[in-house]
């Protein structure tokens, strides 16, 4: 077949599998051109004195020695059982179980999207089922896609998210539970284009789990995945704060009772940085968030500074006018409270890590921490105005949003403004998505790391975001000078490749993904990669192999099996290929498409 009539023949699947791509979302990888002029290329990367001649040393992994919060309990009773009334003691939970406050009766566990689509979530006997339901003009189904959903994710405060588990790669459901007026079930954000809906194949991945789950296990071969048991600890545990309490127990036990005990963590203790850092691994989001080379999310300990493990990018000129857009930390940085006590305020200051205030005593718990400051010059507002808001400092200046803004960003106004209520809407307004404005490294920290992890935190982040507005500060010209210093950096290899891809340089694409496979043989995203990159080279023979392991790591994802159809279309091998498009229906029913052209084929 010629390449001309190749192309051709399957121009339909390249456009079938281009709306996969959209609708997968979620990352650059996902994003890739099929099509058009290729990219120009970038200049070649002037050298850099402050960038290191020889390789630098992969960081060692952290400690260990996890114990679990049961074994605080023994001495901690007081404070575990406080804790666990607290929004990060319930950060998840297993489902069915006594945590569930969900109303899964039909009433309340049904409701239809705009497109006509139906959801229900049930609890049927020890499971709770999702559904997703499609429908034709007349009501009829035409398809009920059901997952069991194991773990909530979410106190409930203000509401869950749910996780499938597909044998250790956790996914998102489609179906969201959220605690405003009396509890309801809705899309879960992020699926509210009805266009671009997964349907609950959006992979769940370690820097947002280990916000939400307390300890997990994870595969060391096979990024993202877990392994049996999967969860050791469901909810945020003591740990988490504290540090790993194995040495800490031990001496305990033997009766070594030092004061302060060195070997775990109490962050009011902790210098400012490093304090602040406890809360911020989890509050603190910015518009890009790194991990450093050689480094996991899972990584972070209480008692290192954040930019150990993270590097945070954050708009320069973060926001007054932004109440609702940004995380909780950068609200409260930019507050005169913040700016008015330097090395002193903080997340602690006003929040007790281990007690949540009832709501009962919460308008007077938050007084009495305001008045710590205010005391003195106290409240102008005349005492029947503050009766009317029950004399409630965050009533006022702390005023609350609805629960469905902006996915992470602040539910309570942390800017504490003198007079929020003369803040217009259009400042108000959520402005998701990829701020225009300059951004900068959360709290100065590239003064502090090193330059070439500088350099790589705004090469990742042009990667992910594709922009190129400056030739010389594009992804590769960043990037491309680092891969002598860091050789072994997978994510690194996949983001020139990724990049090199998209300018349609397959040659150059493939050369550093080759060298991700070898040293991550087991990489779901360099094996796609590496799939779209031979396809681009019509090396079908290749395709086939890596886009084989890819389905394998990962079979759960309806993106990969139409990319296999297509390659084992080319290869001829139309039985297999109707296969990978029948895989495709089954974990996205609305895509018939393929597999109806596939059939058209065969017969022809």
């Amino acid at each position: 077949m010629s390449d001309m009539a190749s192309a051709q023949k399957f121009r339909w699947l390249v456009a079938a599998i281009g709306v996969l791509l959209a609708v997968a979302g979620g990352g650059w990888l996902l994003r890739q051109s099929w099509s058009g002029k290729p990219a120009a290329e970038t200049k070649q990367p002037k050298a850099d004195p402050l960038l290191p001649t020889t390789p630098v040393s992969r960081p060692v992994p952290p400690p260990e020695g996890y114990v679990g919060s049961a074994a605080c309990a023994s001495c901690h009773a007081d404070l575990c059982k406080t804790f666990a009334q607290h929004p990060m003691g319930r950060s998840s939970s297993l489902t069915p179980g006594p945590a569930d406050i969900e109303d899964f009766s039909p009433e309340k566990g049904i409701f239809t999207a705009a497109n006509g689509t139906r959801y229900q979530a049930e609890k049927v006997g020890d499971k709770v089922l999702h559904h997703e339901i499609g429908t034709d003009a007349q009501g009829r189904t035409l398809y009920d896609l059901k997952v069991p959903v194991s773990v909530a994710l979410g106190s409930g405060t203000r509401g869950k998210t749910y996780a499938v588990n597909r044998d250790g790669i956790l996914l998102q459901s489609s179906i969201s539970w959220y605690s405003a007026k009396g509890g309801y079930f809705e899309l879960s954000p992020g699926y509210e284009n009805v266009a671009d809906n997964p349907h609950f194949s959006r992979r769940m991945m370690e820097g947002c789990l280990v916000c939400h789950i307390g300890r997990m296990e994870f595969d060391p071969d096979v990024p993202e995945k877990l392994l049996p048991p999967y969860v050791h600890e469901v909810s945020i545990g003591c740990e988490r704060c504290h540090g790993p309490g194995e040495q800490h127990v031990r001496s305990q036990e033997a009766g070594k009772t030092l004061s302060p005990d060195p070997s775990i963590v109490n962050p009011a203790r902790l210098p400012m940085r490093e304090r602040e850092s406890v809360c911020y691994q989890c509050h603190l989001h910015g518009v890009h968030r790194e991990v450093r080379y050689g480094r996991h999310p899972r990584d972070f300990r209480p008692g290192m500074p954040l930019e150990e493990i993270f590097c945070v990018l954050v708009k320069e000129d973060a926001a007054v006018g932004d109440s609702k857009a940004v995380s909780q930390v950068e609200q409260m940085r930019a507050s005169a409270c913040f700016k008015g006590s330097p090395e002193k305020l903080g997340c602690i200051s006003c929040h007790n890590p281990h007690e949540w205030p009832a709501v009962e005593t919460r308008d007077d718990y938050y007084r009495e921490r305001c008045n710590k400051c205010h005391k003195d010059k106290g409240c102008s507002v005349p005492v029947n105005q503050r009766a009317e808001k029950g004399d409630s400092c965050i009533a006022c200046h702390m005023p609350r949003s609805t629960p469905k803004d902006v996915v992470h960003a602040s539910q309570t106004d942390h800017r504490v403004l003198k007079s929020p209520s003369s803040v217009t809407e259009s400042e108000q307004s959520p402005t998701p998505g990829r701020s225009q404005s300059p951004l900068k490294f959360f709290d100065d920290s590239d003064k502090r790391l090193p330059h070439w992890e500088v350099q790589r935190t705004r090469g990742m982040m042009r990667a992910s975001a594709r922009t190129a507005d400056d030739p010389e500060q594009n992804s590769l010209a960043l990037l491309l000078p680092l891969a002598n210093i860091a050789p072994d950096d997978v994510p690194l290899l996949n983001a020139l490749g990724g990049d090199y891809l998209n300018r349609q340089n397959h040659v150059q694409a493939r050369k550093w993904l080759e060298k991700a496979v070898a040293l991550q043989p087991k990489n779901e995203q360099t094996h796609v990669l590496m799939t779209l990159t031979c396809i681009g080279m019509k090396d079908f023979a290749a395709a086939k192999e890596h886009i084989g392991v890819a389905v394998k790591i990962n079979p759960h994802v309806p993106l990969n099996f139409a990319i296999q159809a297509q390659v084992l279309a080319e290869c001829g091998e139309y039985a297999q290929a109707l296969r990978a498009a029948e895989k495709v229906v089954e974990l996205d029913p609305t895509q018939t498409s393929i597999r109806d052209q596939l059939l058209k084929l065969q017969r022809n």
